[in-house]
């Protein structure tokens, strides 16, 4: 996707290191007890993470309508 779409760099980076974040600090998988993810964290990995799919969505022109399921 990086070469096919022209991301740059520094862009799939964060995003990959986003997602090793999101696995180191707990937040990704799924565990049995209580959660060891502060709320604020999981919250901001989520929203980043729906920023991300809408915007390879868009970026393959796939028309992403916010607050609306996908029915």
């Amino acid at each position: 996707m990086q070469r096919e779409r022209g991301l740059h760099p520094a862009l799939v980076q964060g995003l990959g290191n986003l997602y090793g974040y999101a696995s180191d600090a707990g937040g990704r998988h799924g565990l049995v007890g209580e959660p060891n993810a502060d709320r604020a964290i999981a919250e901001f990995c989520l929203h980043q993470c729906a920023a991300a799919i809408m915007f390879f969505a868009r970026l393959y022109g796939v028309e992403v309508a916010e607050g609306q399921s996908a029915e």
